[in-house]
């Protein structure tokens, strides 16, 4: 018996290195960042996460803690799914761990930061989550900076046409807007004007 349960303890723990058993102790030290994974259920829906820091990331230009603290808060993202999943098994969680590669203390220590920092992480979420008019400003400021159209046509070869646009986000970072995000903004954007007009009407 005893025999068959080291057995079973070892292909348990196989494939993990100690930068993964490091893994597990920072996240024992970081509930309040796994709660902010689930309560926004940032791996429930993939692309919330992404649309999110992009809108962050257009409001932040000059402000250079907050930059570094959403790059950490990115890759820290890389590395929690494991941790913020409802109820896995210990198996399923040793398994997932074990697949994760390139992990380094570097990315141990950002984890950390973004723990240590949550409150000012939930503000920046929460602020680019609610704020439409200055994320829609934020955007068009971008679009008319550094705004690169690309339109194809190919409806004479009998396929749909499209266009989007490309567009600097920072220094080392472009962003394609497509179609569908085009019409989202324009929408934003009259909701706002909208909005505005009401408001003085009042």
């Amino acid at each position: 018996a005893l025999l068959n349960k080291l057995t079973f303890l070892t292909q348990l723990f196989s494939g993990l290195n100690p930068i993964h058993i490091r893994l597990f102790q920072i996240f024992n030290d970081c509930e309040n960042l796994v709660n902010f994974w689930i309560e926004g259920e940032y791996y429930v829906d993939q692309n919330k996460f992404e649309r999110i820091q992009n809108n962050i990331t257009t409001r932040l230009r000059g402000q250079d803690f907050k930059i570094h603290l959403l790059n950490a808060t990115i890759q820290a993202h890389m590395f929690s799914q494991s941790f913020a999943k409802k109820s896995p098994s210990f198996k399923t969680l040793m398994m997932d761990i074990a697949a994760i590669r390139n992990l380094t203390e570097r990315d141990l220590k950002l984890i950390q930061t973004v723990n240590d920092n949550i409150a000012e992480v939930k503000i920046l979420f929460s602020s680019a989550e609610q704020s439409s008019i200055d994320n829609a400003i934020a955007y068009a400021q971008l679009l008319h900076s550094s705004g690169q159209p690309e339109i194809i046509l190919r409806k004479l070869f009998g396929h749909k046409s499209y266009c989007s646009i490309s567009y600097s986000i920072s220094e080392n970072r472009t962003q394609i807007m497509t179609e569908q995000e085009m019409k989202e903004l324009k929408r934003q954007i009259t909701f706002c004007i909208c909005s505005f007009n009401r408001n003085k009407k009042e």
